[in-house]
């Protein structure tokens, strides 16, 4: 039963987390939709089985005290199914109107809606909820003033020199070296795995110093050892930069390559059209000109004076290329252009999310967007095309990096069910089955797919204007905060962190007329999206506890009182 309610958090984070995640590469075209689907499929799974996902905290951030739940373990056990249904609900609301929210908070407010509705406010630790409030201003703060500063420094480094594309090259290596320091750095610092047989030195807060334990907790051993878990890593990230510029190089000059040739095609494309438009300009004022009157041939049907390439009709039965015309075929009379109705499976699958130009699409329905992406500053195309190699390499370590943390710590309620089934009572930590986690890959692939084009739309585009360049700031910039926040003790969202670098960029924006800084009235930032987005953060606690709690009273104390016998304990 548990399975049937838990695919619906998997797939909202599918819909929200990793749609908001994939969104900066998505909205600069780096890569498609088709592609992150296939990416957060294989990478979300991997980072969430094999980079810290086997141990699970049951109860993210310790939000609910386990000691109130001890002699009725079986009611812990239906708070977290009903906490599974209500976090699920909302990402799947939010997706749905592509608010970016939290799954760990949307987790974290179901649970703090079933703990009060035992009638036991002391079963909620308020202190991490008040942090959770701080972290809304505090996260997208942090990171936007990272993303920002890096794009600026990037943007006069690189993207304004003479010649761009040289100067990129020359600085791929540190382009490297930030993408592997980020990623070892995330993995090493927020990493929950554990090496079975290997002893290291590791903080005891009964002794107040190091001690040597068995085994060692990758998380807890860079936290005692800070020196020398960011010096290893930062050796680890130079020898990684080191050895993959050499083929990170020749990719980024065959992707040159291909794109000059394809922006060759398109500009005899283009001639050609024009050309053609020419020709055909010509021999329709020769036919109107003449007052000779022509037969239609045999089989064909005349168009009426509103025809237009919308409405034009074509002969039922004609044969083209072997291939039979159905009844309402398309195509315009005689042109050559005859073609098979689609079938409905056909035409569904096209009509798919993911077989969409999103981008195109989130243009036309804001003009706010429009407006940002016409008046601020372009850069040079090939520029814009070496750094989306780097946004790639980025997007996919940030997958993985995620899978470790949150995708692992989101299957929190389930681990806790199976904990409890399994003991028999209340216990705080539980070994995730690996089957569990690849339905969780799977999930958030089904949910990126079919829902989070919601997501991505208004924040990899509608927000502001996203670029390959833009986009690989906007990463690491949230990468580097949460990191820091990590190992301050602060508990600091993903998804907020990734909204704030993207606003943060958006304000270091400059207008492409007068060159200077936009102003308010025009910001690169879509300010009314915003203050959505930050009101579905404030209602992302409301609502998932409020409903959760509902459903918990509903199962908890409807059947029972009916009968005299309440099973909450009331204080």
């Amino acid at each position: 039963m548990v399975s049937d309610y838990y695919w619906i958090v998997v797939a909202g984070i599918g819909a929200n987390d990793v749609a908001n995640q994939f969104a900066s590469s998505i909205g600069s075209k780096a890569i498609n939709l088709k592609m992150a689907i296939f990416l957060s499929a294989i990478l979300e799974f991997v980072g969430a089985a094999f980079l810290g996902g086997q141990v699970a905290d049951t109860v993210r951030k310790k939000i609910v005290d386990f000691d109130v739940f001890i002699d009725n373990p079986e009611l812990l056990m239906f708070g977290m199914l009903c906490a599974l249904i209500g976090a699920g609900m909302w990402l799947m609301v939010a997706s749905y109107l592509g608010w970016p929210v939290s799954t760990t908070h949307s987790i974290i407010g179901s649970i703090v809606g079933f703990s009060m509705a035992t009638g036991d406010i002391n079963a909620v630790h308020w202190d991490q909820v008040g942090m959770i409030v701080a972290s809304w201003f505090i996260s997208p703060i942090l990171s936007g003033i990272a993303a920002a500063i890096l794009f600026v420094i990037i943007r006069e480094l690189v993207l304004k020199a003479r010649d761009s594309v040289n100067r990129g090259f020359w600085m791929l290596p540190v382009f490297l070296f930030l993408v592997f320091a980020t990623f070892f750095l995330y993995l090493v610092f927020k990493n929950n795995g554990y090496l079975a047989g290997v002893e290291c030195m590791m903080y005891d807060k009964d002794l107040g110093y190091n001690v040597a334990k068995e085994p060692c907790i990758v998380k807890k051993w860079a936290t005692s050892n800070p020196g020398a878990a960011v010096g290893i890593t930062l050796a680890m990230a130079v020898g990684a930069a080191a050895i993959c510029t050499a083929p990170i190089w020749w990719w980024a000059k065959t992707a040159l390559a291909q794109y000059d040739a394809d922006v060759l095609k398109s500009q005899k494309d283009a001639e050609l059209t024009k050309v053609k438009d020419v020709e055909e300009g010509v021999s329709t004022s020769a036919v109107n000109g003449s007052s000779e009157k022509t037969t239609p041939s045999p089989g064909t049907i005349t168009p009426p004076q509103h025809y237009s390439a919308h409405n034009a009709i074509q002969p039922i039965g004609v044969q083209k290329d072997g291939q039979l015309v159905d009844s309402e075929p398309t195509g315009v009379p005689g042109d050559g252009q005859l073609q098979k109705k689609k079938t409905r499976a056909e035409e569904m699958w096209e009509s798919m999310p993911f077989n969409q130009d999103l981008h195109d699409d989130a243009l036309q329905e804001s003009k706010a967007a429009a407006r940002i992406h016409d008046s601020t500053e372009s850069f040079d195309g090939r520029t814009e095309r070496f750094f989306a190699i780097c946004q790639v390499l980025s997007a996919c370590f940030d997958c993985v990096g995620h899978g470790s943390n949150d995708t692992a710590n989101a299957v929190g309620p389930f681990a806790a069910i199976l904990g409890i089934y399994s003991a028999g009572a209340a216990v705080a930590k539980v070994e995730t089955p690996l089957y569990v986690l690849a339905f969780g890959g799977a999930g958030i692939a089904v949910g990126l797919a079919l829902y989070g084009y919601r997501v991505i739309k208004a924040i990899g585009v509608k927000m502001v204007k996203i670029t390959p360049s833009r986009g690989f700031c906007i990463e690491l910039g949230a990468a580097w905060i949460i990191i820091i926040g990590s190992n301050l003790g602060i508990p600091l969202s993903t998804t907020h962190c990734q909204v704030g670098a993207t606003v943060g960029v958006g304000l270091t924006e400059t207008d492409s007329e007068s060159g200077h800084m936009c102003t308010w009235k025009r910001a690169g930032v879509n300010w009314k999206l915003l203050i959505g987005v930050f009101g579905a953060w404030v209602l992302t606690l409301i609502f998932a506890g409020a409903v959760t709690a509902l459903i918990f009273s509903f199962g908890a104390y409807a059947p029972n009182i009916i009968g005299g016998r309440v099973p909450v304990p009331v204080q």
